[in-house]
C-alpha cells in the first residue's frame, strides 16, 4: 500500500475523538452571511486539544505548536519543496450537543446540515507572495465526505494576510444524513521553491457555524451544464509517469465518466488519478457565494457501494490563488453513494474571497483509484451534471 494511496484515502494529499475545551464565543467576520459559532476556538491558553503532525512520512519534517505571544497554534514549513504539516481539532457533535448549545443549534438552522468554518490566520513576518500554500479542511469522522478550502500565494496580495495582520477564511461542508460529527484541520504545504522555508502561519481562532440555506434566498443565476447531451468543453487530464493514467468514458445516458484503465495490470500499486477538467467555465465575483451541484452516477451495483472509487469535485480561480474540492469515499455501505441508476446530487458550496473583485472559474472532477479498503478503480464513476447557482450578497 502506497503512502501517497494512504494521503488521498483521508483526504490529506494535495491533489490529496480528541479531548479539549470546546466554547461558545464571537464570531468576528462581518457579512450578511455572518452567524455567530456554534463551537469555537479561541486558543486563549492552549491548543485546546487541537493535535499536530509535523512529521508525514514521505514529507520534510515540519514544526508546530503554541505562540503564547498570538494566542494560537503555528505551523512553520520543514523546506519549500517537499513539506506537509496539520492540525486537527477535536471531533465534535454538533446534533448531541448540551441544551444551551443545542438551542444554538436549532436556531441556527443546522437540521439542513450545511455547516461553515471560519478561520482566522495571521502573518508575523512572512512577504505575502512568499507565503506557503494554506488549506482548510472540514471532513466528516470516517472521512467519508471531506471539503477543503485552499489559498496560494499567486497572482496578487489581495485575500492574503499581509505582514502582522490577520485574514478570515471560509471552508463549508453539507454533511450527508446519519453524519453527524466533524472536525476542522489546518494544513500547510510548501513544495514551491519561490516561497519561504520557514514562515510562521499563525491560527488564532477557529469556529464552526450552522447556515441555513434558505437564508440566502433564490439564486440570482444559475448555469447547468448537461453532460449526457455534451462535453461542453470539458477535456481529459491525467499525470502519468506520478499516477496510473484513467480510461475516459463519454456516455450518452450517463456523462462524463473514467476508471481504471483496462490494459493496467491488476498487479501494479500505483494509484489511478485523472479527471474532465475545464478552465472559464463562468466568472465569479467576491461579492457572492456558489452553491454547485454535481450529479454522480457509478456503474456499482446497489449492494456494493463500498467499492466505489474515490472521486473529488474541484473548483479553482482562474489565478489558481484560491480553490477547494469535495471529496466522497466510500466507506459505509449506509451512506449516500451513487450507483448504477442510482445517481446521487452533491452540492459544494464556495465562497471566493470577497477581496477578489472577479476572477474565472475552473471545474474539475476526479477518480483516484487507491485500491485500499475494498474499493475498485474498475468501477466507473460519472458526473452527469453540473449546476452553478449564485447568490449575490
Amino acid at each position: 500500500m502506497s503512502m501517497q494511496a494512504v494521503l488521498f484515502r483521508t483526504g490529506l494529499c494535495l491533489s490529496i475523538v480528541c479531548s479539549g475545551t470546546i466554547s461558545q464565543a464571537r464570531d468576528t467576520e462581518a457579512g450578511k452571511d455572518l452567524k455567530h459559532s456554534t463551537y469555537s476556538f479561541t486558543f486563549n491558553f492552549d491548543e485546546q486539544g487541537w493535535t499536530k503532525n509535523v512529521t508525514v512520512p514521505g514529507f520534510d519534517v515540519c514544526t508546530g505548536g503554541y505562540e503564547a505571544g498570538r494566542q494560537g497554534i503555528y505551523l512553520t514549513p520543514g523546506s519549500n519543496t517537499n513539506s506537509f504539516a496539520f492540525y486537527e481539532s477535536p471531533l465534535f457533535d454538533l446534533f448531541s450537543a448540551p441544551s444551551k448549545q443545542q438551542r444554538v443549534v436549532e436556531q441556527k438552522g443546522l437540521a439542513d446540515r450545511l455547516f461553515r468554518g471560519i478561520l482566522s490566520i495571521h502573518n508575523p513576518n512572512t512577504d505575502p507572495m512568499k507565503i506557503p500554500t494554506l488549506r482548510f479542511r472540514a471532513s466528516t469522522e470516517d472521512f467519508q465526505q471531506t471539503s477543503a478550502y485552499i489559498v496560494n500565494s499567486t497572482g496578487d496580495t489581495a485575500g492574503l494576510p499581509m505582514v502582522n495582520g490577520s485574514i478570515l477564511y471560509r471552508v463549508w461542508l453539507f454533511l450527508p444524513p446519519g453524519k453527524d460529527t466533524i472536525r476542522l484541520d489546518y494544513d500547510i504545504l510548501n513544495f514551491d521553491p519561490s516561497d519561504s522555508p520557514n514562515a510562521k502561519m499563525v491560527l488564532t481562532d477557529a469556529g464552526i457555524s450552522g447556515i441555513n440555506p434558505v437564508d440566502y434566498g433564490p439564486p440570482d443565476s444559475t448555469l447547468d451544464l448537461d453532460f449526457t447531451t455534451s462535453s461542453h468543453g470539458f477535456s481529459q487530464r491525467s499525470a502519468p509517469g506520478s499516477f496510473g493514467v484513467p480510461e475516459f468514458l463519454h456516455s450518452g445516458t450517463k456523462g462524463l465518466g473514467l476508471h481504471r484503465h483496462p490494459d493496467k495490470p491488476e498487479t501494479d500499486p500505483a494509484t489511478d488519478f485523472g479527471f474532465w477538467g475545464k478552465e472559464d467555465v463562468t466568472t465569479i465575483y467576491g461579492d457572492s457565494i456558489y452553491r454547485i451541484s454535481w450529479t454522480i452516477e457509478s456503474d456499482a451495483p446497489s449492494d456494493q457501494k463500498t467499492k466505489v472509487p474515490v472521486f473529488r469535485m474541484r473548483v479553482n480561480t482562474g489565478s489558481l490563488q484560491y480553490g477547494g474540492f469535495l471529496s466522497v469515499d466510500s466507506r459505509d455501505s449506509e451512506s449516500i453513494i451513487p450507483t448504477a441508476g442510482n445517481p446521487v446530487t452533491y452540492d459544494q458550496w464556495y465562497r471566493p474571497q470577497e477581496q477578489i473583485e472577479e476572477d474565472s472559474l475552473i471545474l474539475s472532477f476526479d477518480m483516484i483509484g487507491t485500491g485500499l479498503e475494498g474499493e475498485d478503480p474498475n468501477i466507473p464513476v460519472y458526473v452527469r451534471s453540473i449546476s452553478i447557482n449564485r447568490y449575490i450578497f
